[in-house]
């Protein structure tokens, strides 16, 4: 008892709001700090809550810095009234011109794996754009001829997105392309067959329709076909550019709790550590999991909200994991993804 006394009394709220200023120190909201880098240099202690400010956004990431103790957790979560606040993994892309036809495009220095107009996903550019292509002939391990490719497109750099094996879809570059027949980059996983699914994604050509989008890396630019036709100016576009909304790496005893994560190139919420609590956060549009417990013992994971992942909705390889109350929905939608090296379907994997 006199150590959670102890521990009690030397706690300290720590106030973040998006109005602050990181000279402030922090420890009232009349003083709160402004930006996620401030309250990812900070080493707070056992006890010590962290707290953003309802209605108020930030993008990057949150990294767990410390441990608390059994009795005295390190605490994240939110202050004051109004919506949850919010942590993007996504950047506002700007300077918009005319590409050609409906397509715009703009300069933006940061790769991106997805793109949202005012918060909601767009399709990456891939042909065809709906369904599957099928293999006709298989040439080798690495190589096949489908008689439904445009034999006048070069398709070389394109990403091969295949269904070789149940539940999972491989990934692999298209190093030669000759008419209607393609050659991997290595052979995939399980073997090339006849009548197998195929897409293809990460060409400018691929984008031919309203709605999609493609990203070019080597000229650092963002092309857009926006849903109606007109330019992206007139809306909030914007392109995931953090990996990892929250970070917790080897710490136990912390607790996320009433904050909103949202379009992170990866995870909405990682994790390794014991005794960590996750309760009631809305994670949405991670381009992976939503939330990833790579390790961990005792931990407890309840009254979230999932949507839109684009692997796993919680994905848990632990122990002893409390997972309750918790909704998954709108999980690994074919058209949103930009298509990693290799994906599984998976709701919730728990080994408890």
């Amino acid at each position: 008892m006199m150590v959670f006394l102890t521990y009690s009394l030397n706690a300290t709220n720590y106030y973040v709001s998006s109005s602050g200023n990181d000279s402030n120190n922090g420890t009232s909201e009349a003083a709160p700090w402004k930006t996620l880098a401030k309250v990812n240099s900070f080493t707070p202690k056992p006890g010590d809550q962290i707290l953003f400010k309802r209605g108020d956004e930030w993008s990057g990431s949150i990294t767990v810095n410390a441990s608390g103790t059994s009795s005295s957790q390190i605490i994240y979560g939110a202050y004051g009234t109004g919506d949850e606040p919010k942590i993007y993994g996504s950047e506002k892309i700007t300077g918009w011109t005319k590409h050609s036809g409906n397509i715009y495009k703009a300069t933006f220095n940061t790769s991106i794996n997805q793109l949202f107009l005012n918060d909601s996903r767009m399709k990456a550019a891939r042909h065809p754009n709906t369904g599957y292509l099928s293999t006709t002939t298989i040439n080798s391990t690495s190589s096949f001829t489908c008689d439904a490719l445009n034999s006048s497109i070069n398709y070389i750099g394109a990403t091969w997105v295949g269904r070789t094996v149940a539940y999972a879809t491989v990934t692999l570059k298209v190093v030669s392309s000759s008419g209607k027949t393609l050659t991997l980059s290595e052979a995939p996983y399980a073997n090339l067959n006849t009548n197998e699914g195929f897409i293809l994604v990460n060409k400018l050509e691929f984008l031919d329709s309203a709605g999609e989008w493609y990203y070019d890396n080597t000229s650092k630019t963002v092309y857009f076909w926006t849903p109606n036709g007109d330019t992206p100016s007139n809306y909030t576009v914007s392109g995931s550019t953090n990996d990892n909304g929250i970070v917790i790496s080897g710490k136990n005893y912390v607790t996320i709790k009433d904050l909103e994560i949202l379009n992170h190139k990866k995870y909405g919420i990682t994790l390794s550590g014991n005794y960590i609590t996750i309760d009631n956060n809305v994670v949405s549009n991670p381009d992976a999991r939503g939330i990833d417990v790579a390790l961990g013992s005792y931990c407890n994971i309840s009254n979230n909200t999932v949507s839109g992942a684009n692997h796993s909705g919680i994905f848990t390889y632990s122990s002893n994991c409390n997972i309750t109350d918790n909704q998954v929905n709108d999980m690994f939608y074919l058209k949103y993804r930009y298509f990693r090296r290799w994906f599984m379907v998976y709701g919730l994997r728990n080994k408890c």
